[in-house]
């Protein structure tokens, strides 16, 4: 019948968290960590909880570690600061959305959150923007309440002050989170004389202000000698046709700014969309935001002296500009580990750090690489994907590896997303899931839906590898269901050997009547 709160807050006294005790220790983060260990080792153990949270405050998880790692061969492995900070952000926007939207779902917050942190925000937001009508908006960091801080701070301020209200935290930092920090801390004051700050190292208040200040005079550190006068759009030039150009150049669009994009090659997005893509993606550029797109041309020079007013173009034209953004791609930057690890050196852009399937390098089993920079075995090939997606998943495999004398190997599912033009009325969103093949590979592409349209019309394409007459990737754009994204994945995930040689068998994927028998 107990709660897990009633485990957090029994019997906890001052001397439990006095100047001996782990100065650092999270308490919530180990309840979390001490439930998972015993879940996987030890159930008849869950019933300790209290005790065991009370041994790590007066010892340290270290020395808890070290027992464990003696009886049970593992140990606690604690989120790490940055996820806690990470799931209490997407905690406080989530009380605010459900606090205007739906507040039967406040008590699903660790739910949702756990779903958010594994399958993204972006994911999430769909669905909120199909069900109520808008999504979780991106509050600035400095804003969110912290509730690890504050938990903190209340635990060392009644510790000094009066043990006896410890047991109270937890509903003192719901309190703080529905109305402020300041407003408790003058409860606080009201009552025993001392604020918050008098038994912290550090002075909240003061950080806070320090915050608010520091934006505010970033918005007066513009120079207006550099836009153009009131009533003129300014103009911008984009240089490059990757991901990083075309959507910078479609959140200009958004601001109502003048954009030309310039684009090195004879596509946008090449090194993923075909001629049929790019082809939708160009004229809905040029036609609908009025784009100004050169394509197959380079810039060799910018024009200017103080500041940059414009650039030359490899064909000798030269264009006028108030500002000029380069999103030309990147590559791995390894030059410090040449010498002494092994590296994939392929690839136009150079290659990446060669690890194994633990993302452990094996001259330097010490030594692991995440993110761009890893290329590890990835079907039957060595492979470096350059993604967010595979960033974050590869670093907590990374991390896990590092810590833990059971590894697990790196497996993924590649996955590639963008969303454009959010900033207007018609924003386009595509996916990718999948592979594209090696150029020696006999794939087939097989398109499907409306690529004529001048509006944000479904459209997509599989990638059908004809050797073992299996579906290897598939893209889509604009789905007329976001539930659509999943049913992507999920066939190109099953690796299905479907009838997919033309584009009325492709386009059949997406009805509703026929998704639950092919997949």
């Amino acid at each position: 019948g107990d709660t897990l709160n009633d485990y957090f807050d029994k019997g906890i006294t001052a001397e439990m968290i006095d100047g001996s005790a782990d100065r650092d220790f999270k308490k919530n983060n180990t309840v979390k960590a001490l439930i998972r260990f015993y879940q996987t080792n030890d159930k008849s153990r869950l019933g300790k909880l209290q005790e065991l949270v009370a041994f790590v405050m007066y010892n340290g998880i270290q020395d808890l570690n070290a027992k464990l790692k003696e009886k049970y061969k593992d140990e606690i492995i604690p989120e790490p600061d940055d996820l806690i900070k990470e799931k209490n952000y997407i905690h406080t926007k989530l009380v605010r959305f459900y606090q205007k939207h739906d507040q039967s779902n406040l008590n699903r917050l660790e739910d949702i959150v756990t779903y958010i942190i594994y399958h993204g925000v972006e994911s999430f937001n769909e669905l909120l923007v199909e069900k109520y009508g808008e999504g979780l908006t991106d509050d600035t960091r400095d804003d969110v309440f912290d509730r690890i801080s504050v938990n903190e701070s209340l635990m060392k301020f009644y510790a000094k002050y009066d043990p006896s209200k410890i047991k109270n935290v937890e509903n003192l930092v719901q309190y703080a989170q529905r109305t402020s920090v300041q407003d408790l801390d003058r409860k606080l004051v009201k009552k025993y004389g001392h604020s918050l700050n008098d038994a912290n190292d550090m002075n909240l208040g003061t950080a806070m202000l320090a915050q608010q200040v520091q934006r505010q005079s970033k918005k007066k550190q513009v120079n207006a000698s550099n836009l153009p006068a009131k009533g003129v759009k300014p103009h911008v030039i984009v240089v490059g046709g990757g991901y990083i150009g075309i959507e910078t150049a479609s959140a200009f669009v958004g601001w109502g700014v003048d954009v030309t994009l310039v684009i090195a090659r004879k596509l946008a997005m090449s090194k993923l969309f075909t001629v049929k893509m790019a082809g939708w993606f160009e004229r809905y550029f040029e036609q609908n935001h009025n784009i100004n797109l050169i394509k197959s041309t380079k810039v060799t020079k910018f024009i200017g002296t103080d500041r940059v007013t414009g650039v030359e173009l490899s064909n000798g034209d030269r264009l006028s500009a108030d500002m000029v953004v380069l999103g030309i791609g990147g590559k791995p930057n390894v030059e410090l580990f040449k010498k002494y690890l092994p590296m994939q050196n392929s690839g136009p852009d150079g290659g990446g750090i060669l690890v194994n399937e633990f993302l452990q390098t094996d001259s330097h089993p010490e030594i692991y690489c995440v993110g761009d920079i890893a290329a590890f075995p990835h079907a039957n090939v060595i492979s470096r994907l350059e993604h967010v997606d595979n960033a974050r998943r590869s670093a907590i495999v990374a991390v896990k590896n590092l810590v833990r004398e059971k590894r697990q190997p790196y497996i993924y599912f590649p996955y590639f997303y963008s969303r454009m033009f959010e900033y207007t009325k018609d924003p386009v969103t595509f996916r990718f899931y999948g592979e594209r093949g090696a150029p020696e590979d006999r794939v087939e592409i097989v398109h499907f839906g409306d690529f004529n349209s001048n509006t944000t019309s479904m459209f997509g394409a599989f990638w059908v590898d004809l050797q073992n007459d299996e579906v290897i990737g598939g893209l889509l754009c604009n789905p007329v269901k976001q539930e659509f994204f999943q049913k992507l994945h999920d066939i190109v995930l099953s690796a299905p050997s479907l009838p997919i040689r033309n584009e009325e068998s492709a386009q059949a994927l997406f009805k509703e009547e026929l998704i639950a028998e092919l997949i």
